[in-house]
């Protein structure tokens, strides 16, 4: 720093110390008294007893105060508090006011309360309650006279406004409910003539609005200068006060320089407020020339088009049960982000301290915050799953209830304006899937605010809807144009551009990822110190001690953790690699310790990696300019020639020009296969463009190989690689006589064993739901107790790499993509209590951490005098003919059972895997090939004999074509009908009620016909949206589309109003999951 500016800011600290007197800390002991019946209030403040003290900062639980968890210990499905107090808490201390602030104000600030902070002087309330979760309390205490007095503190943690508790501001999920104060405590002096607070409007050009609100007598003069490496410029204006006064100061700065993530230079503006040329008040506000806008749906920063990399932070801080306060402790967090490639952040439906902002802006990551409110549909009404059913029932926003709008409206402007001066403050959205919202209401909401604070762009919620007035969305399902994520395709040649395209605003892709990674018991468990825990997670880990699974736990994480990796990275590239998408937000880097232990994250919940994802590699594929490959597929015969595209996501500082690329294809020990070079290219910033195609040549692979295509630009150190499969053309040979491949176990299998015969069973199509597993390639998504209906209990597949079996067939030690179509219909068998805890079958699905079941999708045993090898997946010779993969698996366990090799280590009877492969399952009836996937499909009073009557609705009237388990249905109408022409539920009004498999998505088609053309038309409601459906006299199927959270209450609901004609007639509804 130069002596100009050394000596300019002490002078300004100068008039900071003259002219505002030191906020007096009241951190330390304060006197305790709990409340849980809330009966203090009803008493005399002067008979108030103190039998307990605390520190504060901090929180009842940090302190170990309340109602201690020890032997009844609650199985919920979340971290839990081991001092779990809920009630108002009662803190009290004495303070001494200076002499010196005899004539002035007191503020008493709390930085961080959860929910409700009321004040008493001397026994005497003196200020209004406090309610904010986002902001700072801010008690005024009046003036004070000097000496000692008593103050007390009541906080509430109970919920004050009906939000629910599903939300990260407040709810045991995450952060957990806690009481006490975090942050600042502190008192503060306010001269009768004082600023209140200073919002900074910067423009690009140098232009700056400085907005000064504050109170005030007389004629006042205010004086700014902003600071900028030791230079500033000060300016000035008069003001004639008479109370309350707003004043903008306007100036302008050469040559600034713009906040970004690539530049995160901030500046300073000091005010101070004089009064006869004395200073009586002063502020200081750190701020950035940095500017936010859209152009259509294109988002731009500092008028550059820019692509969020964010992840989601949902207050999981498990070592104190509340976030941190401090620079520092954020700078940690900011940190991880920036090693990640990061620049964006979501708090879901919540907002950080203050520190947050500040090592945001030093660090340059881009912050959506949001109000702390979480309502969706499935939160409105009791639910039988106690980890579903919400506090209070909240029934959402803008529908003229008062408990909740006006808090709504006023934290989201206390938010804005608390926080509204840092730039790296760049979206709001008033809250997380606010499906119950009147949006005509809430759009407005957002209109005032962009019209109050324009530094930042708003939405009316993160998914669901947008309004008129919404300036981006982060969502999954664009309204009107359809779902954008989780498309995992076998290769890289799609995009989502058909659809991103389409949208009014930019639309940042919501919550992506959300794969399990099965836990590391020894190392994760001893972490939990501080005062959440994890009860639950510690049952599960005696359950796999007792399975056989904890001491293997560390290889069941990384075979986990590579599917985690991969489908991750798979999402990631489909959004770079499409053109109008603007960025994508992880659920999440690390893991998310509520609803239902969702541990989905290559980090702990402590930040901690994992082990599963290489950060050098990470940052390859996710960065602001990556080389991108549009591969036809994973696995190759070495006789084919795929053209691939290369494309260049180029989102850096400055455009690419004229740069060289190449790429080579390697084997995995280095040896190369064939390489080539991509003509100069250049880029701008900004996009996505192609920048050249190329086709290997294979033909010199002879033996099976895992191969490496990589791509790399020199001249700006990027590149990229993927992993092949390359299968050279085998001559198909006989199959030895000494191993017999069937899928016949009984008629055989079973026979050739007991005359001593080696037999490879391929087993896909046998064993019940109890007995065998679905082995899919694709994991469980999220958790299993918060979508229990899954139909899939799987997280990934371990494999013996280095085992003889597998010697033709080279493979990772994980299910990567050359397992992707081989795992199609496959079965892992359930080998808990069948096989010792120490057999480690061959292949093996990574169970989910709440199942903890040993299973095998390929293992090997005695049985009777032969030797068995159970293979779980569809090797069969017309499978072979499909697949090479397939072909390859095929030869290499056949040529590893003809040799000595084969030679298994248990023995296991008939009866155990006549147990195993036996399937009690009705075989279901063949469907159209659209429906054939069904969980239900019904045809409207197909059973109904007479004709040209109605009758009442019952299911026995139905034809009931496909009823999975757990799914169900309930109709009212009018009644049933049949004709010569067709049979169909009708009335004026038809209501269908679905029971789905909970935490499943997919769609629900119901086919309307108007077969006798009396003028039916009528309006569909389906989960709270409206369609208009016309005329049908042809008949006609109509679509609509459902997402997970839409059966988190059990129920999905349809409703059909006849607009025009006698009725509606409906006569087949069908659902289909979309796993």
């Amino acid at each position: 720093m130069t002596l100009q500016a050394t000596t300019l800011l002490l002078l300004l600290m100068t008039h900071i110390l003259t002219a505002q007197t030191q906020p007096i800390d009241l951190s330390g002991t304060w006197n305790l008294q709990l409340d849980p019946s809330d009966q203090m209030i009803k008493t005399e403040p002067s008979k108030w007893k103190w039998n307990d003290t605390m520190t504060l900062p901090g929180t009842t639980d940090l302190a170990k105060k309340g109602p201690h968890i020890t032997k009844s210990i609650p199985y919920n499905y979340h971290l839990n508090r081991e001092y779990a107090y809920t009630g108002p808490a009662y803190y009290s201390r004495t303070i001494t006011i200076p002499e010196d602030w005899k004539n002035m104000s007191t503020q008493l600030i709390l930085e961080r309360v959860m929910w409700q902070s009321r004040v008493w002087i001397d026994g005497k309330e003196i200020s209004p309650p406090q309610d904010s979760l986002n902001t700072a309390h801010k008690h005024v205490l009046g003036k004070l006279t000097p000496g000692q007095h008593q103050i007390t503190v009541r906080i509430d943690n109970r919920m004050v406004h009906p939000i629910g508790d599903k939300g990260h501001a407040y709810g045991d999920q995450t952060q957990s409910i806690w009481n006490g104060i975090v942050g600042k405590i502190e008192l503060r002096a306010v001269p009768d003539n004082h600023i209140d607070f200073v919002r900074v409007f910067p423009s690009n050009n140098g232009q700056l609005k400085v907005e000064v609100t504050g109170s005030g007598q007389g004629p006042l003069q205010l004086k700014a200068i902003c600071i900028n490496n030791g230079s500033g410029r000060a300016f000035e204006a008069d003001i004639d006060a008479s109370g309350h006064f707003s004043t903008t100061l306007e100036s302008r700065i050469n040559q600034p320089q713009t906040w970004s993530e690539f530049n995160p230079k901030t500046y300073q503006v000091q005010v101070d407020l004089l009064q006869g040329g004395t200073v009586i008040d002063s502020s200081i506000t750190r701020f950035g020339f940095r500017e936010v806008s859209r152009q259509g749906n294109q988002l731009l920063i500092n008028g550059k088009p820019a692509f969020m990399r964010g992840n989601l932070e949902c207050a999981v801080f498990p070592l104190t049960g509340h976030p941190p306060v401090t620079v520092e402790g954020w700078k940690k967090v900011w940190q991880v982000y920036k090693d990640h490639n990061l620049n964006h952040a979501r708090f879901h439906s919540w907002c950080p301290p203050k520190a947050a902002f500040v090592a945001a802006d030093e660090l340059g990551i881009y912050l959506q915050v949001e109000a702390p409110i979480w309502i969706d549909h499935w939160m409105t009404k009791p639910n039988k799953r106690k980890e579903m059913d919400t506090l209070g029932h909240p029934k959402g926003l803008g529908h003229n209830d008062r408990s909740i709008d006006s808090f709504a409206l006023a934290e989201i402007r206390r938010t804005i304006d608390t926080y509204g001066n840092h730039p790296s403050f760049i979206f709001f959205a008033i809250g997380n899937e606010l499906g119950t919202s009147n949006f005509d209401v809430t759009g407005t909401w957002m209109r005032d605010a962009k019209k109050h604070d324009p530094r930042h762009l708003y939405a009316a919620s993160t998914a669901r809807t947008i309004t008129p007035f919404c300036d981006f969305n982060a969502t999954h399902n664009i309204p009107h144009i359809g779902w954008v994520r989780q498309k995992v395709n076998f290769g890289t040649n799609w995009d989502y551009e058909e659809k991103y395209s389409k949208a009014s605003v930019p639309i940042i892709s919501h919550e992506i990822g959300q794969w399990p990674v099965y836990v590391d018991w020894k190392k994760e468990l001893p972490k939990y110190t501080g005062p959440l825990k994890p009860y639950r997670l510690m049952k599960m880990a005696e359950e796999a001690k007792k399975n056989g699974l904890y001491d293997r736990s560390e290889e069941l994480k990384m075979a986990s953790g590579a599917s985690n990796r991969i489908l991750y990275r798979d999402e990631i590239e489909s959004f770079l690699r499409t053109p109008s998408c603007r960025g994508f937000q992880l659920l999440g880097m690390q893991d998310f310790s509520g609803q239902g232990e969702a541990l989905i994250g290559w980090l702990d919940s402590f930040y901690d990696s994992k082990g599963t994802t290489d950060l050098k590699s990470f940052r390859h594929y996710c960065a602001p300019t990556v080389p991108l490959l549009k591969l036809p597929g994973y696995v190759y015969k070495a006789s084919e020639k795929p053209s691939i595209d290369a494309l260049i996501h180029h989102y850096g500082e400055q455009k690419i020009d004229k740069a060289a690329a190449i790429w080579k294809l390697t084997t995995n020990d280095g040896k190369l296969i064939d390489q080539g070079k991509i003509d100069p290219f250049s880029a701008p910033t900004g996009s996505v463009t192609p920048i050249g195609s190329f086709t290997p040549n294979m033909t010199s692979v002879t033996v099976a190989t895992q191969a490496t295509l990589s791509i790399e630009i020199a001249l700006h150190s990027l590149s990229n690689s993927y992993d092949l499969w390359i299968y050279p053309e085998v001559k198909a040979t006989a199959q030895p006589s000494s191993v017999l491949v069937t899928s016949d176990w009984e008629g055989e299998a079973k026979p050739a064993l007991a005359e001593g015969k080696k037999v490879i069973l391929i087993a896909n199509q046998f064993g019940g739901p109890k007995a065998s597993k679905q082995a899919h390639w694709f994991p469980l998504y999220w958790s299993v107790p918060f979508f229990p209906g899954q139909n899939r209990e799987t997280i990934g597949l371990r494999i013996s790499s280095d085992h003889p079996a597998f010697a033709d067939f080279p493979t990772p030690s994980h299910g990567d993509w050359n397992w992707h179509r081989i795992c199609r219909g496959a079965k892992g068998f359930d080998l808990t209590g069948v096989t010792p805890n120490t057999y480690r079958p061959i292949a093996e699905p990574v169970t989910d951490f709440h199942h903890n079941r040993r299973l095998g999708s390929i293992f090997e045993t005695n049985v009777d005098k032969g030797k068995l090898l159970v293979c779980g997946y569809n090797i069969s010779k017309n499978q072979a003919k499909k697949l090479p993969e397939v072909k390859q698996l095929r030869q290499s366990l056949i040529h590893y059972t003809s040799g000595k090799q084969f030679s298994p280590q248990i023995m296991m009877a008939t009866e155990a895997l006549d147990k195993l492969f036996h399937d009690p399952t009705i075989k279901l009836q063949k469907l159209p090939a659209k429906f054939t996937n069904a969980d239900l499909y019904i045809n409207a009073a197909g059973k109904v004999g007479t004709h040209g009557q109605t009758a009442k609705w019952s299911k026995g009237r139905d034809q009931i074509l496909r009823q999975s388990e757990g799914v169900d249905y309930k109709v009212e109408a009018d009644g049933v009908w049949r004709d010569k022409d067709g049979s169909a539920w009708h009335g004026k009004n038809v209501k269908v009620i679905i029971t789905p498999r909970s935490g499943v998505p997919g769609k629900v088609l119901v086919r309307f016909h108007d077969w006798n053309k009396n003028g039916r038309t009528g309006n569909i409601s389906f989960e709270g949206k409206t369609h208009h459906l016309g005329p049908h006299t042809e008949g006609g199927w109509v679509e609509f589309p459902f997402i997970r959270e839409d059966t988190n209450d059990g129920q999905l609901i349809l409703k059909a109003e006849a607009a025009t004609g006698p009725n509606l007639m409906i006569t087949d509804i069908v659902l289909i999951p979309e796993e």
